[in-house]
């Protein structure tokens, strides 16, 4: 049985470090989630949070037609007014609701500030060829995904046809509306291979950039159905300091005795050309890694003083600076001089980051 408290859990990294501004509530409608570029936006203060429901902040009446809307397309895009604490905005939303079985554990709302709901691809991406002759493709859906805003800017119109989902679920949804629609027992295991290979990717630099990433997981189409599928994604873009910023990618539905006879396959072997396509085993990319830094320290954690991992194991519990402050008795001023020694010595470029290697590194 998965609880909305679940998929909190399993995307607890990505919701962190989505720039979207993001809601959740139970199937009452009492708020179990808000991100702190949201609640910015509100006014309120963290420890209200509980104290939050969905008819207070946009009403019954506005709630009674999400509800509906999702009823019929499975989400909801629309505007409304959202009263905070000192202030009514009428803003534009993505709203969709997660689900174990048939049952709706919750629901998920990504809050827009712009006048409306954007949906259209940028132009100067779109214009790129390749991209238009992936639209056209009707084997596979095709996707670029920011990996530092978790916002997919292109989504192949294939997604429609395969899946049932239209492509501006998947670009106004991104990554947060993407995690949902994926089994809740493929979740953990696709998202730790995943991020392995973006450590390893970072780590390794542009000499492996030709090394794609390949995962399978089930998919839940439009009708409530999973399906099984094949995941490959590789480096579209890095930015001016070498960090990965684009990825280019494709994920199909495919047979399911095929992939459990595929994925056999891949496992004896460390190397393997596939479609004419070079594929490298995690583990092996491991050793190379190892090879590269066998004299210096591998493990992230040695470096921190007593006092760093303690802080660190409350940043990672979501406290605040402030209630880290109060909890082990320093000033804030010196909780943020932790912090960014943690950052420093842990390599981390964000607060997401920091998490993500804290998880794969333990």
């Amino acid at each position: 049985m998965y609880s909305l408290k679940d998929y909190i859990l399993r995307t607890k990294d990505f919701l962190a470090q989505s720039q979207e501004k993001i809601l959740i509530v139970n199937p009452e409608g009492k708020v179990v989630y808000i991100n702190d570029v949201f609640l910015a936006l509100t006014g309120y203060d963290r420890k209200e949070v509980s104290k939050l429901h969905l008819n207070k902040l946009i009403g019954p009446t506005a709630n009674k037609l999400i509800e509906n809307e999702i009823k019929k397309s499975n989400v909801c895009i629309s505007k409304q007014e959202f009263h905070f604490l000192n202030s009514k905005k009428k803003l534009s939303f993505f709203a969709f609701n997660t689900w174990n079985g048939n049952l709706v554990t919750g629901r998920v709302i990504l809050i827009s500030e712009d006048a409306k709901v954007k949906t259209e691809l940028k132009d100067n991406l779109f214009q790129n060829s390749i991209l238009r002759a992936m639209d056209q493709r009707r084997d596979a859906v095709w996707f670029v995904s920011d990996i530092i805003t978790l916002k997919n800017l292109f989504m192949s119109s294939s997604v429609k046809t395969i899946f049932g989902w239209e492509p501006k679920h998947l670009i106004l949804g991104g990554w947060v509306f993407f995690l949902s629609i994926i089994h809740p027992d493929d979740i953990k295991s696709w998202l730790s291979s995943f991020n392995e290979w973006l450590i390893m990717k970072g780590k390794l630099g542009l000499l492996y950039d030709h090394v794609e990433f390949s995962g399978s997981f089930r998919m839940k189409n439009a009708k409530g159905e999973y399906l099984p599928v094949e995941c490959f994604s590789n480096i579209l873009e890095r930015d001016e300091n070498g960090k990965i910023k684009l990825l280019l990618g494709s994920y199909r539905a495919i047979d399911q005795n095929a992939m459990k006879s595929k994925m056999a396959e891949q496992k004896t072997s460390v190397i393997k050309i596939i479609d004419g396509k070079t594929y490298v085993e995690l583990d092996y990319l491991k050793k190379l890694r190892e090879q590269r830094s066998e004299n210096t320290n591998k493990q992230p954690f040695k470096n921190l003083s007593q006092r760093e991992l303690e802080i660190l194991e409350l940043i990672v519990d979501e406290y605040s600076s402030e209630e880290i402050s109060k909890k082990i008795n320093i000033s804030i001023h010196t909780v943020n001089l932790h912090r960014k020694q943690i950052m420093k010595k842990m390599e981390a470029k964000n607060l997401a980051g920091l998490i993500r290697i804290y998880y794969t590194s333990k």
